[in-house]
C-alpha cells in the first residue's frame, strides 16, 4: 500500500494526476510484473528528480504526437514524458505501450548506448478513485533533444547545407553501428526520429569506439517504435522497397546486400546500454 509521505504528487494535462513512489521497485512489479528489477542509485535519484521538477512547475504539454506515441514537457525540463498514444482515450494516452514499442524500447535500453538519447521507463500511478482501482501508467523518459528537422529549419541556408550533410553521414554512422548489433530502425523517417544534442553531458559509462558519447551537436535515435531485430523485415516497408525510401544520397547504403553483409556482425560483443536520463537539480 502507498503511503502518502512516499508519494509525489504529478499534474500532466489532460486531468491526469499520476504519482511516483519512493518504493519505486514494488511498483515495477505491478507495472510489469517483472521482479526484481535492477535500478542504480543513479536511477532513483532521477526518478526522484523528476517529480521534483514536475510538481513544482505546473502542467506539462504535448510537444510532439506520432501514431504510437505522445510526448508532454514544458521549456524549463530537460526531459520529455512519453506515452502510449491512444485517440480513442479521454486522456489521450494509455496506460500500456504496445508489445512492438515495448520490443523496441528494449532494444534500444539495452544495446544502444551512445546512439539512442539517454532514457528510462518508469511507472506511474495514477490518483484517480480508490487505491483497488488505481491505474499504472508506463512513461518513457527521455532526455529532450531537437528533431533533426526542426534544427535545419532553424538554421540559415548556408549553414543548413553543410550540417545536412554532416547529420546524413552521421545517420549512415549510426545506421550502420546500429545493423552491426543486429537492430535496424524500419522507419524511413529518419529527419523526424533522430535528434542533434545541444547541451552536452559528461559520458557517465565511458566512450564508443566509434564517436563521443552524448556530445553537443551529436546525433542520436529518439524514436524507438519502430525499432527491430528481424532481418526479414528490412526489405519493405508498408509495402515499398526499402531502398526506394530514402532520396538519392542515401539509397545505396540501404542496398539489401550491404544490410546482409553488416547485420549482426558483432551482434555477440557486449555492447553498451543506454544511461537513464540526468537530471539538474531544480
Amino acid at each position: 500500500m502507498l503511503q502518502s509521505s512516499q508519494v509525489i504528487m504529478i499534474e500532466l494535462e489532460r486531468g491526469l494526476a499520476v504519482n511516483i513512489d519512493e518504493e519505486i521497485i514494488d511498483v515495477l512489479h505491478l507495472a510489469y510484473g517483472i521482479y526484481p528489477k535492477e535500478f542504480t542509485a543513479d536511477d532513483l535519484k532521477a526518478v526522484h528528480e523528476i517529480g521534483k521538477h514536475i510538481a513544482e512547475g505546473g502542467a506539462l504539454h504535448a510537444i510532439g504526437q506520432g501514431g504510437d506515441m505522445i510526448a508532454l514537457s514544458r521549456p524549463d525540463l530537460n526531459f520529455v514524458l512519453k506515452f502510449a498514444y491512444d485517440d480513442q482515450s479521454p486522456k489521450g494516452f494509455s496506460p500500456k505501450f504496445s508489445k512492438r514499442v515495448e520490443h523496441g524500447f528494449s532494444l534500444g535500453k539495452e544495446n544502444l548506448g551512445g546512439i539512442l538519447a539517454p532514457s528510462m521507463d518508469i511507472p506511474l500511478l495514477s490518483s484517480e478513485g480508490e487505491s483497488d482501482n488505481q491505474v499504472i501508467y508506463t512513461a518513457i523518459v527521455q532526455e529532450k533533444v531537437i528533431t533533426v528537422e526542426h534544427y535545419l529549419n532553424s538554421l540559415e541556408s548556408k549553414a543548413r547545407l553543410k550540417e545536412e550533410e554532416r547529420l546524413k553521414k552521421d545517420f549512415i554512422l549510426i545506421t550502420g553501428a546500429m545493423w552491426d548489433r543486429g537492430i535496424f530502425d524500419m522507419d524511413p523517417s529518419w529527419e523526424e526520429n533522430y535528434g542533434v544534442i545541444l547541451v552536452p553531458r559528461a559520458p557517465s559509462i565511458g566512450l564508443l569506439d566509434w564517436g563521443a558519447l552524448y556530445a553537443k551537436g551529436q546525433l542520436v535515435l529518439i524514436d524507438i517504435g519502430h525499432l527491430s531485430d528481424n532481418p526479414e523485415e528490412f526489405p519493405e516497408y508498408e509495402g515499398i522497397e526499402r531502398q526506394h525510401l530514402y532520396e538519392e544520397s542515401l539509397k545505396s547504403f540501404f542496398d539489401p546486400s550491404n544490410f546482409k553483409n553488416r547485420f549482426g556482425l558483432l551482434v555477440n560483443d557486449d555492447w553498451m546500454p543506454t544511461p537513464g536520463i540526468v537530471v539538474p537539480e531544480p
